[in-house]
Parts: structure tokens; C-alpha cells; sequence
């Protein structure tokens, strides 16, 4: 019996120095390898950026922006814009999630696209990969409709391959939607909202953006002084579903206006919060730091809607996320 114990704390004595070893080896091979590999991503993100964008003379990779998940990197030539890259992703794709990388002229026109991830099928799918890609470049979205022409739209879907072609113009139509609402130049619903919900400012809050746990946040300026934050906001506690709002924040804490972005809630019972601003009046002009952001029902200062309190208390969660990103990014101190 003791020859057998002390045979087992061998095994385990070598076992042990085994794992030491390999762990030390891993260490040591990643320590070696993490610049490298860090370097050649950033070689492969530049080389797509460089095919999607006509010729620039700047980094684009040193000020990314990341907008609802998705980066954005601008190319200038002497100080002047010359176009956006985005990487931009679907989860679409007849074998899962595929990301991309879609260049914008400054006007929202399509410049090029190229593939940066995909595990489409060889033969079909994959042929995204190919010439068939070219048939974006040069289209504007306002007027060539971003839809395979099965569904109604101008694009040639693959042969044998709708569903990975859908989900291409599913990677390019979400990179369009959040650049026009953004950046673009010409006048679109998200600068009006920016200007709904924030003092007057002279800069472009889009080109100034911070993103917490998927929220992102406006910054405002006027002679180069913050005035407000923008929080695009949103929830998932809806009576239907997401909820997504636009609040106004000025920099001392307190709600400026509120703008419903996107909702589902019933007509005349939660919808009111698009409908009647009567619900939503009771957040302007206070701070949330002063306020208990719940409803009366839950021991808070928010009167429901009637025969909505689903609704209410899923403002509430949206607002109340809103603010907590706010001092985060406006390093506001607490009350």
C-alpha cells in the first residue's frame, strides 16, 4: 500500500510539472507572438480600409468611432474628407455571422466593399467574395434599393445563394442606415432629433461620440465648450418589446427634451409615449441625481401612464441607464 502511495505522488508531482512547463511555454509563446499578431490585424484592417476608399493621406485607424456596434473610420487628403469606412457585420449569413467592409463617399454613395470574415459555402456563398460584389460600387441607396430583386430590390442575388446575398445587403444596408443618420451631410431625422433635444451647438455631434454598454453619447460643443448630451438610449422591458429614446442632458445633469426614437407599445395605453408628451414632461427640466427614476408604484417620482405601467417603468429603466452613462462620459459628480 505504501508503494502504491508513493507512486501516485509521483504522478502527481510530474503532472504538476508538466502543466507548470506548458503554462510557462503558452506564456511565453504569447508574450512573443501578441505584437506580431496585434501588428498584422492592424495591416489587414488598414489594407481593407485602403480598398474600400479612394486615396487618402491620413490614419483612419487612429480616431475610430464605434456607432451601434460598428466602426467607422474616415479618410482625409489635405484636411478634406474623401470618404467613411465601415466594418460593418450581418448575422444573416446562410452559415452565421459575416462581417464586411463598406466604403461611403462623404454623400452616402458606395464607393466599394470587400470581405473581411465569412464561413459562407464554397462554390456559393462565398462567391461574395468575387466580382459579384462590384455591382454596389458607385450606387447610391437613395435610389438603388438595397434588396436582392427576389424581395423587390436592384441587387442580382448569388445563384443558388439568396440567403448569403441577403445577408450582404443586410451588412450594407445597417452600415447605410447608422453612417446617413451620423455623419452625412445632407439634413437627416437624427440631426434633427440632436437638435431637439440639445441647447444650440456649433460643431457636429456625431464626430464626437463615446459608446457605454451600447449606448452611445453626442457631445455637444459651442465655441468649444460642452452644452449638452445626446444619449441614445434604450430597453428591452417594454410591454412589446424595445423601446429606444434620445435624451438630451445638459452638462450639469439635468434632462433639456426627450425624443422617442423607436417604439411598439400599444396605441392610446403605452404608445402615449410618442403620442402625448404629457408622460415624458415630467423628466424635462429635472435631474435625475433629485429624482427617483421609477414609478410611483415602485416607491418612486414618475406618475404611470394609465393602464400602462409596463411601459412607464420601461422609460424609466431607459432614462435611468441613460444617466448612468452620462456621468460616465461627462464625469458629472454625484448630488
Amino acid at each position: 500500500m505504501a508503494k502504491l502511495s508513493s507512486s501516485l505522488k509521483n504522478m502527481v508531482l510530474s503532472l504538476l510539472l508538466i502543466s507548470a512547463g506548458m503554462s510557462a511555454a503558452l506564456s511565453y509563446v504569447y508574450v512573443i507572438t501578441k505584437d506580431p499578431i496585434t501588428k498584422a490585424n492592424k495591416q489587414k484592417e488598414v489594407a481593407a480600409i485602403k480598398d474600400v476608399l479612394p486615396v487618402f493621406d491620413n490614419d483612419p485607424t487612429a480616431d475610430v468611432k464605434t456607432i451601434e456596434g460598428l466602426d467607422f473610420y474616415w479618410g482625409t487628403k489635405e484636411g478634406s474628407k474623401v470618404g467613411c469606412a465601415v466594418k460593418t457585420f450581418t448575422e444573416k449569413g446562410f452559415s452565421g455571422k459575416f462581417s464586411i467592409m463598406v466604403g461611403f463617399l462623404p454623400d452616402g454613395t458606395i464607393y466599394k466593399t470587400v470581405v473581411l470574415e465569412q464561413k459562407e459555402t464554397p462554390g456559393l456563398g462565398d462567391k461574395m467574395k468575387t466580382k459579384w460584389k462590384d455591382q454596389f460600387n458607385g450606387k447610391d441607396p437613395k435610389s438603388f434599393k438595397l434588396a436582392v430583386k427576389k424581395d423587390g430590390g436592384d441587387v442580382d442575388a448569388i445563384t443558388a445563394a439568396t440567403i448569403s446575398s441577403r445577408g450582404f445587403v443586410d451588412a450594407i444596408n445597417k452600415a447605410y442606415v447608422v453612417f446617413m443618420a451620423n455623419y452625412c451631410n445632407t439634413p437627416d431625422a437624427m440631426k434633427e432629433n440632436l437638435k431637439a433635444v440639445l441647447p444650440e451647438f456649433d460643431n457636429h455631434p456625431a464626430t464626437n461620440i463615446t459608446t457605454i454598454d451600447s449606448i452611445d453619447v453626442y457631445m455637444a460643443t459651442k465655441e468649444n465648450k460642452p452644452v449638452g448630451y445626446a444619449v441614445k438610449t434604450f430597453t428591452n422591458k417594454g410591454y412589446n418589446g424595445k423601446i429606444v429614446l434620445l435624451i438630451g442632458f445638459l452638462p450639469d445633469g439635468t434632462i433639456k427634451n426627450i425624443v422617442t426614437l423607436e417604439q411598439k407599445e400599444t396605441p392610446g395605453l403605452g404608445g402615449k409615449i410618442q403620442e402625448d408628451p404629457e408622460f415624458m414632461s415630467q423628466f424635462i427640466g429635472q435631474n435625475p441625481a433629485k429624482l427617483k427614476l421609477c414609478v410611483i408604484d415602485d416607491n418612486g417620482d414618475i406618475s404611470a401612464m394609465s393602464g400602462a405601467t409596463i411601459s412607464s417603468r420601461a422609460c424609466c429603466d431607459a432614462i435611468s441607464k441613460a444617466y448612468t452613462v452620462f456621468k460616465k462620459v461627462a464625469k458629472t459628480p454625484s448630488h
